[in-house]
């Protein structure tokens, strides 16, 4: 039987809230009861597929944490043998009380309920040789404590995450020996984040606020190597549970990079915990396409075109040859953030209403983060390099038809928050940007201003001459 070992996985933290009684925050001394807690090995197995059957198994001696809904309780640990341990609950606790159960116990002893947190290992270094571990493989599990008269019960696991399992593998470089250096990955809507226990008990994924390529760095044990052959190397990854889209694979070596890109799986299946990923370099490398830069900013059409990989121009018609584009001369305003109008730089395009890329559009150019609480909403980024600033936030307010400035902050904060992320939609040929923050409030060029502002719907035409905006993107 195999235990496989894992050396990398995303950030993840398990928040679990009381359920029955109030918490204290005062150390409490009651009298307890001891009660066996039964954990079947059948429900610790990861269902490999195929042929493919390892499971987590229980070791003798491996510590849980556990804890009671009772108030004033604390985090205890125990060890699991013939897999099963024994748990003291408070004398008092009846069947109306819960028990849950958390693996691995790791700095959780002695906490309230609402203080444990179950983080998973983020190591981004793995050794090639080395087996999937299940000690880092967090699992929860929660059941009805016993009558007065009771001293046994059985916990159920939940698995939150999912095990990716890449098999790198070629038979070309066994004539010419390629050495792996990094495997990296990244997907949508999301790849990193924490759980949490929401309103109605169940677990909840929250995604990170920025999201990014993971990359894991391969290193061979003392007696071996990472030279690639027809067998290949296991590399292992925790993920969240999700429909995940644009999954995109890139493995560094010591001789070219390999990607593939584009790909989608649907990691939500409760009898399933791992899936098998094959990367054959050879094929990669006989297929894979001429990769050509971009060199155009072209009019988007539809909102299917703005995603968070391109680079965007926000631009308003001149006149029939030309745009003003969105061009912050600087920021940041303050350590904080600051407030300030947008500058309009003049540009000619083609018959089209295209634009030959050039050094200095890219410093024009944003980038858009995409928003998972409410559909088609973005938010919008400028030029990094010109401060840290750089996320174009909507008023809090507006008393007047036009704002003469929108906020630029840090970080645009979670995509529920109202003023980092802006509502998109498409009315052609414009991209309408609105804020969720002020009704009616949108992202314009106001001619009187020669700047881009917020401005309402309802500003008077004859104070202001308002166009809508064009998005560019980069192809």
């Amino acid at each position: 039987m195999k235990i496989y070992k894992i050396l990398f996985a995303a950030a993840v933290a398990l928040s679990i809230v009381s359920c029955s009684k109030e918490s204290v925050q005062e150390s409490v001394q009651f009298e307890r009861r001891t009660i066996s807690v039964n954990c079947p090995i059948t429900r610790t197995t990861i269902d490999y597929e195929g042929s493919d059957v390892s499971h987590l198994v229980w070791n003798g001696g491996e510590t849980v944490g556990y804890i009671t809904s009772c108030a004033g309780d604390r985090v205890q640990s125990a060890s699991v043998n013939s897999n099963s341990f024994f748990a003291q609950i408070p004398s008092f606790a009846t069947e109306d009380d819960l028990i849950y159960v958390i693996y691995p116990l790791g700095d959780n002893e002695g906490k309230l309920l609402s203080e444990v947190s179950l983080p998973l290992v983020n190591q981004a270094v793995q050794n090639v040789s080395a087996s999937f571990d299940g000690s880092v493989y967090p699992m929860f599990a929660t059941a009805p404590l016993p009558s007065a008269s009771g001293n046994a019960l059985s916990v159920a696991f939940e698995f939150p995450a999912a095990i990716l399992r890449f098999n790198i593998f070629g038979e070309a470089s066994e004539a010419e020996p390629v050495s792996v250096k990094s495997l990296s990955f990244s997907g949508k809507p999301y790849m990193t984040g924490h759980y949490s226990i929401g309103g109605d008990g169940r677990l909840q994924f929250v995604p990170d606020a920025e999201q990014g390529q993971q990359t894991i760095v391969l290193e061979a044990d003392e007696d071996g190597d990472l030279v690639i052959d027809g067998e290949g190397m296991y590399v292992y990854a925790i993920v969240p549970r999700a429909e995940i889209s644009d999954f995109d694979v890139k493995i560094t070596t010591d001789a070219a990079s390999f990607s593939l890109t584009g790909g989608k799986m649907d990691l939500t299946r409760k009898d399933r915990s791992l899936w098998r990923i094959s990367l054959d370099l050879d094929a990669i490398a006989e297929d894979e396409p001429e990769v050509t830069e971009p060199t155009v900013f072209k009019v988007v059409t539809s909102l299917d075109e703005l995603n968070e990989d391109d680079k965007y121009l926000i631009v308003a018609d001149k006149d029939a040859g030309s745009y003003y584009i969105a061009a912050p001369a600087n920021y940041p305003y303050g350590a904080n953030g600051g407030s300030g109008p947008i500058n309009a730089k003049p540009a000619a395009h083609d018959g089209d209403g295209n634009l030959e890329k050039t050094d200095d559009l890219i410093s024009y150019a944003v980038t858009l983060k995409k928003g998972t609480v409410e559909d088609d909403t973005f938010a919008i980024c400028f030029d990094p390099s010109k401060g840290t600033n750089c996320w174009c936030c909507a008023p809090g307010a507006a008393t007047n038809p036009v704002n003469n400035g929108f906020f630029f902050n840090p970080a645009p904060h979670t995509d529920s928050e109202e003023q980092g992320y802006w509502k998109f939609s498409y009315e052609s040929p414009n991209v309408v940007v609105t804020s969720r923050k002020v009704t009616n409030q949108h992202f314009y060029f106001v001619q009187n201003y020669t700047s881009f502002c917020p401005a309402r719907e309802d500003a008077p035409e004859y104070d202001y001459s308002i166009k809508g905006v064009k998005f560019l993107r980069l192809q």
